[in-house]
């Protein structure tokens, strides 16, 4: 699952394997003196969490925080990302050079497919259908 937490004037897109966001929403609120808050969830994984980071790069602020825009409102809200997050091979070695670490189950396997997709062992079209077979694999 996507998740959206606001604070002030930013949101936090991440994604969790948990049924509902309140587990994250409790962790991050614990080191955080403002108030948090779920402002919306979406059905997606770990690679459409991504789709959306590179979506909105420029709104970024820092890791996973982004300023909240009428057109991130606008996804929450119709539940789809965009045609234009399609992930293309410059954009995403940019973000991977950016994100260097890809936690929790499957991460062996991500970082060597990742490795192959840097080298040009890979189409990136393969790349992406392994990472998507591999997610739900481990869902």
């Amino acid at each position: 699952m996507i998740y959206f937490i606001k604070c002030n004037e930013f949101v936090k897109i991440g994604f969790t394997d948990a049924k509902d966001a309140t587990g994250r929403l409790k962790a991050m609120q614990t080191g955080n003196p403002y108030s948090l808050e779920i402002i919306g969830t979406m059905p997606g994984g770990m690679y459409h969490e991504q789709r959306l980071h590179i979506l909105f790069r420029e709104l970024n602020e820092r890791g996973e925080w982004f300023k909240l825009a009428p057109e991130i409102l606008h996804v929450i809200e119709q539940q789809e990302i965009p045609e234009e997050a399609h992930i293309t091979r410059e954009v995403l070695l940019e973000h991977l050079k950016k994100y260097r670490r890809i936690a929790g189950p499957g991460e062996n396997q991500i970082h060597r497919l990742v490795k192959r997709i840097i080298s040009n062992e890979i189409p990136l079209q393969v790349f992406i259908q392994q990472v998507l077979e591999l997610e739900e694999a481990l869902n």
